[in-house]
């Protein structure tokens, strides 16, 4: 049984940094616990209304680690790209007679964060104005069962419809926690990957949000306000309504919709193996995602109060409402044209193309749209 507790830690700012690479957002760290067994944590992003779309928030920057303290251990989610760092601290004991573990949470105090923040930061950088923990004091010890999994929220948006949380384990034996049960092969779990992407439709150049980050996973997708979302696959999905329209030559995805050429090209190639392919097109027109990143560097930051305020507002901290004077500022396109290519920027400034990855549609689209696709 999984049990949700609402243990809601936030921080934010402004300070652009150059952080140290730790371990990426979604993966998994195992700790063996000095008093026996182990521990497994692993964040999470889900929806916190089943049946609507998970908004495509920007998590690339952020990483987390896991130290061992004495009777204890420190978790850290902090942004390479921005001063930031958050987390809290847990305790694990043993229960003898039953075999069942006893964990205990607290926040992490402004002193501990600091010194955390020396250690994991440049030098350079701890000089920076500190960040304001916003926090409530988390819930009472907890008695797991061996193996029994649970998750601590740590970030809550009720107009968002998203919650980051972090998945915990523990188990009296760490191969429990290493498992994972051999699957069938199957085409789906063959992953595309794009950076530095490039929109082109009709010779129109869409500039690219986020183009430097990397996208991997076994679906791509793109967006455009005025066109819709677009979504690449290997192979037709059951429920979707993919059409066998696109061609993958090395870095470059082209195809037609609606009479217009559309072309998608990636700083790498997209499949490792060389070739001529045929893929899979999902277009759904009518598809308005939710954008928001979690950060932006300073450099960012231009003089008029951006769209994503609106996000960040009314945030939902464990039944209380906190309004945060958040603003995330646009920045002016740049232009580069191609050679031999008439390419020019698209004047409307939202017209701006999103790029991503999915392992499943589920993660794009809510049950409502599973089988329409185009409309």
């Amino acid at each position: 049984m999984t049990k949700i507790i609402a243990l809601t830690l936030l921080i934010l700012t402004f300070c652009a940094i150059s952080a140290r690479a730790q371990t990426a957002f979604s993966d998994k760290i195992i700790i063996d616990l000095s008093s026996g067994g182990a521990i497994s944590f692993q964040p999470k992003m889900s929806v916190l209304v089943n049946g609507k779309s998970l908004p495509f928030l920007d998590l690339s920057n952020l990483k987390h680690q896991t130290v061992i303290i004495e009777n204890g251990l420190q978790r850290i989610l902090y942004d390479e790209t921005n001063n930031v760092i958050f987390g809290y601290e847990a305790r694990i004991e043993p229960k003898k007679l039953n075999g069942d573990f006893q964990l205990s949470f607290q926040p992490l105090t402004e002193n501990v964060a600091q010194t955390l923040r020396n250690r994991f930061f440049p030098k350079s950088l701890t000089n920076k104005k500190p960040f304001r923990l916003l926090t409530l004091q988390p819930s009472n010890v907890l008695n797991i069962n061996d193996g029994e999994t649970f998750e601590l929220d740590l970030l809550v948006n009720s107009q968002m419809n998203v919650k980051i949380s972090d998945r915990l384990r523990v188990a009296a034996n760490r191969s429990e926690l290493e498992s994972n049960p051999p699957q069938d092969f199957t085409l789906n779990a063959i992953e595309l990957a794009a950076i530095d992407s490039k929109i082109i439709v009709d010779n129109q150049l869409y500039k690219t949000r986020y183009a430097s980050r990397r996208s991997q996973s076994s679906l791509l997708w793109f967006h455009l306000p005025d066109k819709g979302l677009f979504v690449a696959s290997l192979t037709p999905r059951e429920g979707y309504d993919f059409r066998r329209i696109g061609v993958l030559d090395n870095d470059k995805i082209s195809f037609d919709v609606d009479g217009e050429k559309y072309s998608w090209t990636s700083g790498e190639p997209f499949f490792a193996t060389e070739g001529v392919w045929n893929i899979w097109i999902l277009h759904v027109p009518n598809y308005e995602p939710p954008v928001v990143a979690l950060s932006k560097p300073l450099d960012e930051i231009a003089s008029k109060r951006s769209f994503t305020s609106r996000i960040v507002d009314n945030l939902n901290v464990v039944g209380k409402i906190l309004r945060l004077d958040f603003n995330f500022m646009r920045v002016q396109p740049k232009v580069t044209f191609a050679p031999n290519l008439n390419l020019a920027m698209p004047e409307n400034k939202q017209t701006r193309a999103f790029v991503g990855g999915a392992k499943s549609l589920e993660e794009l689209l809510p049950p409502e749209k599973s089988n329409k696709g185009r409309q």
